[in-house]
């Protein structure tokens, strides 16, 4: 007899990915062909924010009636253009949704934050907050990285809505979903008189009879993990094709899923800011707000709020000076924003001193890893060691 050759489960999601070998009138992300056990809520839900471009820290939240400021910067913003956080500093008035959480307490700012080894290029320093080390030692991400490291508790524990997947949620054994929106989960042929036989005969191909730890065997088990996660993922793409949530909110919609998922990932752009510094970084942190506002009232509705955190970070700051052009350059430290019911509210790290700059920059004062450590032992629950590679100190920003 022929022996049918054994596989592994990772390499066979791969081969998926790219083979296709189940019908091609299924559009399903690689995730739901992961599924293990019934779909389960996660205890906790992580968004993560990323500003594309370099997010000028200055511009978002900056110290009040600062003289040395206005005479590097012309452009920041004056005081009646900022909410007065009570403590020095204002927050820009593009920003309400910030605002209003800071007055609730839920809004933590951690200021002058990054990698050990900063960098200007927006490749390498993105790289370096993503894999969560300054040399680029791991080739995943640090959330990726937890996922390897803990227990799942339902088959589509990560996702980021856009084109690509980034490295934040990039493991070496466990698997995230990236997809525009969430209408891509459907059966593609759900407009056909047919469908509904075609569904049936999947379902009777997955119940097939296969030799234990074969090709065929793996094949098999995986058509009927995708088969117990279609029903939630279907309800959640119908939806979608009809309300066509933004990014944020359909975060919001899977964790309420029940699909076990614990991170969400969303990306803005337009923070790179050479020039126009005052209309375009107001443009750009106007979408921010928008994004934040959206993911509140979804989670509220959906009743995940006081289970979810919003993490807001970008791949380094702008130079304290403006330059000629109206606009900042590439810097070195930026801030971090964490958002939630079970946020610690506070401003962390040291007062900003520019009368200590590094050659024009803010310097980083705070270990980006502090931040992510803190986040993953106060707020996903996990020793954070193993998954940055090293103890680090943690920061109190949740309750």
């Amino acid at each position: 007899d022929h022996q049918l050759p054994t596989v592994s489960r990772r390499a066979l999601l791969k081969g998926i990915a790219i083979g296709a070998p189940s019908p091609m009138w299924l559009r399903f992300a690689e995730p739901a062909f992961a599924a293990a056990g019934a779909p389960a809520k996660a205890t906790r839900h992580l968004l993560v924010v990323f500003l594309r471009g370099g997010n000028d820290s200055l511009q978002t939240i900056a110290p009040m009636a600062h003289d040395g400021l206005r005479a590097l910067r012309p452009s920041s913003p004056r005081d009646s253009e900022m909410f007065a956080l009570g403590n020095g500093y204002g927050i820009t008035r593009q920003l309400p949704s910030f605002y209003d959480a800071w007055r609730r307490g839920e809004l933590a700012v951690v200021q002058q934050v990054g990698p050990a080894v900063a960098d200007f290029s927006h490749g390498t320093a993105t790289r370096k907050w993503e894999s969560g080390h300054p040399d680029e030692r791991f080739d995943s991400g640090w959330l990726g990285r937890y996922l390897d490291q803990t227990p799942a508790a339902g088959p589509v524990r990560a996702a980021a809505f856009g084109d690509v997947l980034p490295l934040t949620l990039a493991g070496l054994n466990s698997d995230a979903l990236s997809t525009p929106s969430l209408a891509s989960f459907a059966f593609a042929d759900r407009n056909r008189s047919d469908a509904q036989a075609r569904h049936n005969a999947l379902a009777r191909m997955a119940r097939a009879a296969a030799p234990s730890g074969s090709l065929l065997d793996t094949m098999l088990r995986s058509q009927r993990e995708l088969l117990k996660a279609s029903d939630p993922l279907t309800t959640l793409a119908t939806t979608a094709v009809k309300e066509r949530p933004s990014s944020a909110e359909s975060a919001a919609q899977l964790f309420s899923a029940g699909l076990g998922t614990e991170v969400g990932f969303i990306s803005l752009n337009g923070f790179d800011t050479h020039s126009d510094i005052r209309g375009r970084h107001q443009s750009a942190i106007t979408k921010l707000d928008a994004a934040i506002a959206e993911f509140n009232a979804a989670a509220t509705a959906r009743g995940v709020a006081h289970q979810s955190a919003v993490l807001v970070v970008s791949e380094f700051g702008r130079r304290v000076a403006e330059n000629r052009s109206g606009g900042t350059d590439h810097g070195y430290a930026t801030s971090v924003f964490l958002l939630g019911l079970g946020v610690r509210g506070g401003m962390y790290g040291p007062d900003l001193d520019l009368s200590q700059l590094a050659d024009g920059n803010l310097p980083v004062r705070v270990d980006v890893r502090s931040v992510y450590a803190s986040v993953l032992g106060g707020w996903l629950r996990t020793n954070p060691a193993p998954i940055l590679g090293g103890e680090f100190a943690t920061l109190p920003l949740f309750r």
